[in-house]
């Protein structure tokens, strides 16, 4: 225990939600500015919601953001095989999205968005079912 308020999926908020889908949104569609500004408000409602910490998606992928608010930030870097990585993000996350764009989740389309944000910031293709490539196809993201 280091005794920081970690961030993790599982504590999104709604609001928070609506953040990271405009993050996603901004990726695929936005200037870099737009990236960078909407990376930046997903941040400051995490850090908003007295978080200290973070961990994972959809966090990581607005690294930058945080480390702009605070540069002197400790980075931990954990490292696992490529493909077991997958087999884990295909088998959990990778599950998510085809579920949240059916309904009754298809009512809160930023759900759905927001875990795009996950899928793309990692670096791996969707197929048009919304689910991953293939957990090879992540291995290599």
């Amino acid at each position: 225990r280091l005794g920081f308020v970690t961030y993790h999926a599982d504590q999104i908020t709604y609001r928070q939600m609506l953040r990271w889908a405009e993050a996603e949104r901004a990726r695929v569609n936005g200037t870099a500015l737009r990236k960078e500004a909407a990376a930046d408000d997903a941040a400051d409602a995490v850090i908003r919601a007295g978080y200290t910490a973070t961990t994972d998606f959809p966090a990581a992928n607005a690294y930058r953001a945080f480390l702009r608010r605070w540069p002197r930030a400790r980075v931990v870097w954990t490292a696992r095989d490529p493909r077991h990585w997958a087999e884990s993000f295909v088998s959990t996350l990778g599950r998510a999205l085809p579920v949240l764009r059916a309904w009754p989740f298809s009512f809160v389309p930023e759900a759905a968005t927001s875990t795009e944000y996950c899928y793309r910031g990692a670096g791996i293709r969707l197929d048009a079912a919304g689910r991953p490539v293939s957990a090879a196809q992540a291995a290599r993201a």
